[in-house]
């Protein structure tokens, strides 16, 4: 009578396939509802300029410290691109309407002169550059990120709402959905 091993060790394998396919399915869900929260809660309180930062935001997720699918605030929403590059400091930027991102801010023509030195590229790209980057050191993870510099401007000196919405949201979502459909 012959061992059983092979088909055993088949079987396992099998099993495990199944399971990280399941919760890379489920970190997907999460991923999206991350990047839609970023979205809805972003609130600038001077009023989006470029849209950069509120269409930068980018949610990934990683199986073993590989990125396998990524999302953003852009994306989710169907949002239009920045309607130009991000500004970079010492001189003001004039801005016509119709601007994009008018938010809650609803006059005429704006200028705005940049408090922080950026990259002068594009906010969700550098987010996507940098999950692509990033490699977490757990089996599984999700990771939330703003390509944007003024991001931190608009959260800590502003008061406004990049990430930390997301962030305290992200403490009430399921570690996973593994339901069948």
């Amino acid at each position: 009578m012959g061992t059983n091993t092979a088909a055993l060790e088949n079987g396992f394998n099998k099993a495990t396939e199944i399971i990280r396919t399941r919760v890379i399915a489920g970190l997907r869900k999460e991923a999206d509802k991350l990047a839609l929260k970023a979205y809805d809660t972003y609130k600038s309180p001077l009023m989006g300029f470029t849209g950069n930062t509120w269409t930068g935001t980018a949610v990934g997720v990683y199986d073993r410290g590989a990125l396998v699918y990524y999302v953003s605030t852009k994306t989710i929403a169907n949002m239009p691109s920045a309607v130009r590059s991000k500004l970079k400091i010492g001189k003001p930027y004039f801005l016509s309407k119709p601007y994009g991102y008018i938010m809650d801010y609803s006059s005429g023509n704006r200028t705005f002169t940049p408090y922080v030195d950026t990259d002068g590229g594009n906010s969700e790209q550098d987010a996507i550059k940098f999950l692509e980057s990033n490699s977490p050191n757990s089996k599984f993870a999700i990771t939330v990120v703003n390509g944007s510099e003024y991001a931190n401007y608009v959260e800590n000196l502003m008061g406004g709402d990049v990430l930390i919405g997301t962030h305290h949201y992200a403490k009430n979502l399921r570690v996973v959905d593994l339901t069948l459909k």
